[in-house]
Parts: C-alpha cells; structure tokens; sequence
C-alpha cells in the first residue's frame, strides 16, 4: 500500500482527495525540439495549409495535434509495458479461499527485540480467528489470550473496513506508469522488475507526500514474487503531528498451488514515525508466514486475505 493511502487512512483525510497536486507525469511531457516532433508538425502543417489553413493557424493546429499524439502514443506504449504487472495484480484479487496459517512477527526497537507468534484458522468462529501462541517463547495466560483475541479481532475488522477497493492498488500502478518508470528483464532467470518513481506531492491543509520508489518483480510465469515501496524524504503531515522520518517496506510472495494466486510469505519494514510527540525510534520489523493449510470456511468473510503493511500498524503509542 502506499504512502499516501497509509497516510489518509490513519489522519483520517480521505475527504481531501480532491486536493492533490503532483508533478506532471513525464507522459504528459512532450519535448518540441527532438527531430520526430518537429517533421511530424511539418508534415502535419502543410496538410493544414492544403486545406486552406494560413501558415501560423496551420503551425498551430498542427502542433496541438501532435502534441496530442504523441501523448496517446507514449500513454499506449506504457500501458502496454506494464500490461504483465497489471495482470498479475489482478490474479491476487482472484479468490483463495480459507486457509490456516501462522505468522512470526519479530519487531526490534530501542534495541530491544521481541518475537510473537500467532496462528489464525478461518475455520474457527470469529471469536477463536486469532490465536496467540507465544511472546518471546512464552505461552500466554488465559486471560492474556483472551485480551489478545479481542484486540486482534477488533484490528481485524476495522481493517476489513478501511480497506481500499480492490482495484486500488491496480489503478495507482497504472498511473505510476505514466512517470518516471523502468521495466528490467533477466534472461537468466526470466524475471521481470518494474520500478517507478513517484515525485514529491502535496495535498492542501494536510502536507506534502514524499517522492517514492515502488518495484514489483514478477517471475517467469508473471507471478509476483516481490512488492517494495521506499519514501525518498521525510514526511510532515498535519501541522507536524506525524512525522515519518523514513520507511521502507518489502513483500514477497509465494506459490502455494498453481492454480491459486501467490501468498504472502514475508513481510519486512523499517521505518521511524513520530505521532502527537511520541517517537516510534527505529524499529525493523519482520513477519514471516508458514504452515498454510486449506480448510473449510467457518463463514465467507473469513477468507484468507493477506494485504501489505500500513502505517496506522506501526504509529507509536504512549504506555
């Protein structure tokens, strides 16, 4: 998920979307002065001319006309660059199923470390979704695992709530792809790695988005193995409340089944925030995902559903 959507959701900003402004995208630049522009205007203007237009209308014409094209043109080739990731992003959305599986998540801060391990099981009714098994090697206590189901369960359906649509992160990508953006192909191991750059932004009242790097990389069978996203400067939002400092976050991905989409199998983060004057510090964190296993679905909402980290995950808070 990116900056900008971890950012909304935890503010509470949506209602300003229509706020943004951001660079124009390098597709929507065309450079007048390169030879392929300058004979297409040429030939485009005598046409103008034979039609009875003068020479300056006919300039004219025939350079927003080009212009146009060579829009429609750059806009076509990119999309077509991009065609494979697009697929793939749609195959994730494609239904799994319920599956069981446990995630070890291990969070070092203020250099300290502290490794939890949990198991969810959608064949459980929601009371008994999340299950903790352990806090560095140590089993917890009734009532300790009753406080962690509640809290999970709650933190489980606020975020089935604050989910963005489906097709979200399919169209961010279509419009990264009208930016700065490099496809990279291995022939030695048939992957395929899609890196954009997104500039520096700003959305009234709230602050200033910081410039990005976002890279997919999709296996020989276009299956996405790895997401990545890294701010690329500081961020200030909300008259200086919060505060990233930096954050850098990776997914991988694997294949269970051929038939199914990839599954996340590893979740990786480092960043350092600041929120209402309580410093996060730095912190790595790491969630490593295993022992899936298919079962039967106590209800269809407890499909398996595995998204990217947000930052409302990670906002620090007072003890």
């Amino acid at each position: 998920m990116n900056t900008l959507w971890r950012i909304l959701s935890a503010g509470g900003l949506i209602f300003l979307t229509g706020c943004f402004s951001f660079p124009t995208p390098a597709a929507l630049k065309v450079d007048p002065s390169t030879p392929a522009f300058k004979e297409a205007v040429a030939r485009e203007a005598q046409h103008q001319q034979d039609d009875g237009k003068s020479a300056a209308e006919a300039e004219k014409i025939a350079t927003q006309r080009v212009t146009r094209q060579f829009i429609q043109t750059e806009r076509k080739q990119r999309a077509g660059q991009v065609a494979p990731l697009v697929q793939a992003l749609t195959a994730l959305e494609r239904p799994r199923g319920c599956w069981a599986y446990t995630v070890t998540t291990t969070t070092i801060a203020s250099d300290k470390a502290m490794v939890a391990v949990v198991r969810y099981d959608p064949s459980q009714p929601e009371e008994r979704l999340w299950t903790l098994v352990s806090r560095n090697s140590e089993a917890p206590d009734e009532k300790q695992q009753a406080d962690y189901r509640r809290t999970a369960l709650a933190a489980w359906k606020k975020q089935l709530k604050a989910d963005p649509p489906k097709d979200s992160r399919i169209e961010y990508v279509k419009s990264e792809a009208l930016d700065e953006m490099k496809v990279e192909s291995s022939s030695s191991t048939g992957q395929t790695t899609f890196t954009f750059i997104r500039g520096h932004g700003h959305v009234a009242i709230a602050g200033d988005i910081p410039s990005a790097r976002e890279t997919y990389t999709l296996d020989a069978n276009e299956n996405i193995l790895r997401h990545t996203t890294t701010d690329l400067e500081p961020a200030t939002w909300l008259g200086g409340s919060y505060k990233s400092d930096y954050w850098d976050t990776s997914t991988d991905y694997v294949l269970l089944e051929p038939d199914l989409p990839p599954f996340v199998s590893r979740i990786k983060s480092h960043f350092r925030s600041h929120f209402l004057g309580t410093d996060s510090g730095d912190v790595q964190r790491e969630s490593v995902f295993s022992d899936y296993r298919h079962v039967k679905c106590y209800d269809d909402r407890f499909e398996t559903r595995i998204g990217q980290p947000t930052v409302i995950d990670f906002i620090p808070t007072k003890n």
